[in-house]
């Protein structure tokens, strides 16, 4: 039968590997070494995967290569020899595990000692181009280094990886990351015997344009929202309570003015006067108490117009800051200005800021 060939053929390899090792291990207890400690020394670590060496070359004899390859990876864990990667490869060629089998051995090959018996390394050799016949491979190109890749979600390692990855013929799904990075992902289809080469190439993450202030200091981001201040919005409506209030007395004073002018252009005619330049009935002294209230109503009733216009602007300003969206936290901060602006027969107020 094959898997009685794939059995053989274990036994040879593991005999060659190990024959050194069980006679130096003679002693190594029957039952399973107890757990590592932590910080436990490299001698004690060895002596351990000794012993679980021998307890796999037991089970191997008789037999029990499920049992033998669990012994192996325990010592494989403990040490990663060569020895140890080319049993555990047989036990698990011997269950018919062949992508399991091709990388312990493809492990074996690459750290087999260049004094190492070469009957050895050609029987290694044989198990690896039998089992590499019957699966797929992958040779991975990661950039950069220290990415690690994952193939069909399952972890091989960081980049760049030693060793070929093996699998069933099929399609598979090969994953590299690392922070900073963007991701990359690849669909692969790999052939009995064939080593499909794939490349991954990582771009690092688009490093985030962030506004500073003026002086240079950076503006912190992604932080929550920040409460609107009132105090803003308090002397906007202050603004808009002196501009509407200061826009009636001045709209009342006006009118008082207005009607004493017209009281006074009325007496004037009545009286049979006339406040046309080169009239004969001209009365200065009269024309001229008109002309000061005339002036004095259109003075009092710009400055109500402009005190109205003021305190509207600052009634819409107070509604839009306390109504608005907030700001984020980002903002480098908060002003409102108001500033006078007056002409030759007008005024006003210009209120800007940012909230």
């Amino acid at each position: 039968m094959r898997s009685d060939r794939y059995a053989r053929l274990g036994a040879v390899l593991l005999a060659c590997a190990l024959g050194a090792a069980d006679a130096a291990d003679a002693s190594a207890a029957d039952g399973p070494p107890p757990g590592k400690a932590q910080g436990e020394p490299a001698g004690d670590a060895d002596a351990r995967a000794a012993q679980w060496l021998s307890k796999g070359n037991k089970a191997f004899k008789e037999g029990r290569f499920a049992e033998a390859e669990q012994a192996y990876r325990e010592a494989f864990a403990l040490k990663k020899g060569y020895d140890i990667a080319g049993n555990l490869g047989a036990a698990e060629l011997a269950q018919g595990k062949r992508k399991e089998a091709a990388q312990h051995f493809a492990f074996t090959l690459r750290m087999f000692p260049l004094t190492g018996e070469p009957a050895l390394r050609e029987q290694m050799q044989k198990a690896y181009d039998q089992c590499r016949a019957e699966v797929g491979g992958l040779h991975l190109d990661v950039d950069p280094r220290g990415a690690q890749v994952l193939v069909d979600g399952a972890p091989q390692g960081e980049a760049p990886l030693a060793d070929d990855v093996f699998l069933e013929p099929g399609e598979h799904t090969v994953e590299a990351r690392r922070d900073g990075f963007v991701g990359a992902t690849q669909r692969v289809r790999v052939e009995k015997g064939v080593a499909a080469r794939v490349q991954l190439v990582l771009t690092p993450v688009p490093a985030a344009i962030v506004p500073t202030p003026l002086d240079g200091a950076p503006v912190p981001r992604d932080l929550p929202p920040q409460r609107r201040g009132v105090l803003p919005g308090l002397a906007l409506g202050a603004v808009a309570a002196v501009g509407i209030g200061g826009g009636v007395a001045f709209l009342a004073m006006s009118a008082g003015k207005k009607s004493d002018a017209q009281t006074e252009s009325a007496l004037i005619v009545k009286g049979r006067q006339s406040c046309v330049g080169g009239a004969k009935n001209f009365d200065t002294a009269r024309c001229g108490e008109l002309h000061d209230k005339a002036q004095a109503y259109a003075t009092f009733h710009n400055v109500a117009v402009g005190a109205f216009v003021a305190g509207g602007v600052a009634a819409a300003g107070t509604a839009l800051y306390f109504l608005l969206p907030t700001r984020p936290a980002t903002s480098v901060g908060q002003a409102l200005r108001v500033t006078p602006v007056f002409g030759a027969r007008e005024g006003g107020l210009l209120a800007a800021g940012s909230f």
